[in-house]
């Protein structure tokens, strides 16, 4: 069991992390609204899905960073450009140089059908007979594009359409399912690269506010009054904030893009994730700064510059992989940390290891 100092070091520890990771996610949304990665990561994800080949990789930091040319399809001659060709899918993107950042499975299926079953159907006939003259031929009639015979695309299709037994609605459900499996992954995906992009956005924050997790602990660790400040602090802000976990989905939560007026939507959300930064920098962090006297021109060690500079970039780089974690963990942690402490409260002498007065028991003589 944690003594009393140590869970409150923790506390104020997790309590810093929360706060400059709710940072750290609101910059993160704006800069994912801003640069698309949304659309980005969808892109991938079909990719995967349509094409055989691979796409033209970029550099591998800017991939990892800003997955930059996702926004381009690539080759002319995919699949994948020809799903994006389509109208349904034109019509849900900004414009001509963007694409959709969300795809539910029955437009998937849709736009796939209509690729299938390509241009010279009518009205009344048989889709089947079409699907099959597509799958057999290797050919998208719809989009005047071969399709390679040895294509796991073209292979994975073939496949379902027998096990749909060429019922064109069974065929239709089990594309939505292959759809919805690569979806699960492209989520996992995103976390992966949002995690990775977090770590960088700590980074920069902590060295911007001078978040060094090596200094706050010696703080807390030396000065009673101040733990009990930040504690304090702690308490009020998950008092203030009960449903935080709700609103930090609510941040992250993909704009479908069949919106109206999505264009004054994406504004109007940009505007409040800046204010909510602007909040959270302005007051919370600001009054945490100052209980802990954190200064970006601090200087511990003067004497020894290149020891203090090593230990301040440790510090940072640990607070730069908390942060990584999100704000939802530190949330939760610090919810659990709390109704520790309410749980088993210190007694007065539980700090020097003496038992409480509650729990002495007099002593008494018996003589004779």
């Amino acid at each position: 069991m944690f003594s009393s100092e140590v869970l409150s070091i923790v506390i104020g520890l997790t309590f810093i992390y929360l706060l400059y990771s709710l940072l750290a996610t609101i910059l993160q949304e704006i800069l994912a609204t801003l640069l698309h990665f949304r659309a980005k990561m969808l892109l991938k994800a079909l990719r995967r899905m349509l094409d055989d080949r691979e796409a033209p990789r970029p550099r591998p930091l800017l991939d990892r960073l800003l997955l930059w040319r996702s926004k381009q399809v690539g080759h002319p001659d995919t699949m994948t450009e020809a799903f994006y060709r389509h109208p349904l899918i034109r019509s849900l993107s900004e414009n001509r140089q963007s694409h959709p950042s969300y795809l539910n499975r029955e437009t998937f299926s849709k736009v796939m059908l209509d690729l299938l079953k390509g241009r010279t159907i009518k009205p009344g006939d048989d889709a089947a007979p079409h699907i099959q003259r597509t799958l057999d031929g290797g050919r998208l009639e719809w989009a005047d594009l071969p399709i390679p015979e040895n294509s796991g695309t073209l292979l994975f299709l073939r496949s379902i359409w027998i096990d749909a037994q060429a019922d064109v609605d069974r065929f239709k459900q089990l594309m939505e399912a292959w759809f919805d499996e690569i979806m699960d992954r492209a989520s996992e995906w995103y976390k992966k690269y949002t995690q990775f992009f977090l770590l960088g956005l700590g980074l920069l924050i902590a060295g911007i506010f001078n978040v060094d997790t090596i200094a706050i602990v010696g703080k807390l660790e030396k000065d009673p009054d101040l733990r009990e400040q930040v504690v304090t602090q702690a308490e009020n802000f998950i008092r203030a904030h009960p449903n935080l976990d709700q609103d930090i989905a609510g941040i992250q939560t993909p704009i479908p893009d069949s919106l109206k007026n999505r264009y004054e939507f994406l504004r109007q959300r940009r505007d409040t994730l800046i204010a909510r930064a602007d909040q959270i920098v302005s007051n919370d962090i600001a009054r945490i700064n100052d209980v802990l006297s954190i200064r970006r021109s601090e200087k511990a060690c003067p004497k020894f510059w290149c020891r203090c500079t090593l230990r301040m970039l440790a510090g940072w780089l640990l607070t730069a992989l908390a942060l990584s974690l999100g704000a939802p963990f530190w949330f939760d942690l610090l919810n659990k940390l709390m109704k520790l402490r309410s749980a088993n409260p210190a007694g007065p002498g539980s700090a020097s290891g003496q038992p409480s007065g509650e729990n002495i028991q007099p002593k008494i003589d018996r003589k004779g």
